[in-house]
């Protein structure tokens, strides 16, 4: 049995929306915190960076890295 159109539209769209308000709530919670901790971040991502760079580069099949 199959969902009607209009429904899972609706469906959508309540959903993009809570998710719109989930992601606003968890930017406040990261805005504080990172204010905080903005140096450890910073440095995490360089290395992140570094290392996922690496990787990238020790692969053999482009189709890997695309995925």
């Amino acid at each position: 049995m199959e969902t009607p159109v209009y429904g899972s539209i609706i469906l959508a769209g309540v959903l993009l929306k809570m998710g719109r308000y989930e992601l606003i709530c968890f930017i406040e919670i990261f805005y504080a915190v990172g204010v905080k901790y903005r140096y450890v971040i910073f440095r995490l991502r360089i290395a992140d960076n570094i290392v996922v760079g690496i990787l990238c580069l020790m692969q053999v099949d482009i189709k890997i890295i695309r995925r």
